[in-house]
């Protein structure tokens, strides 16, 4: 969490949030801690134009080079 602070753009960073969505990714994350991995799932938010698997949901590009930026420092300094 202290890491993504540090990430220029960042503004909030929230080490857990209940978002009610599918489970595909926690069961993937799931199967990786089965097997001694680590895992975790990162939301950049954005303005919603349209609710998401909607024909006008129109995603924020600016958000694409934030969400490089965070896994960069992630990778980088995560030990």
């Amino acid at each position: 969490v202290e890491i993504l602070k540090g990430v220029e753009g960042v503004r909030q960073v929230l080490p857990s949030v209940t978002l009610n969505i599918g489970e595909d990714i926690t069961t993937a994350m799931a199967r990786v801690q089965q097997r001694g991995g680590q895992a975790t799932e990162l939301i950049l938010a954005m303005p919603l134009t349209a609710p998401h698997h909607n024909g006008r949901f129109d995603a924020d590009e600016s958000v694409i080079r934030l969400g490089v930026q965070v896994l960069t420092e992630l990778a980088t300094n995560i030990y």
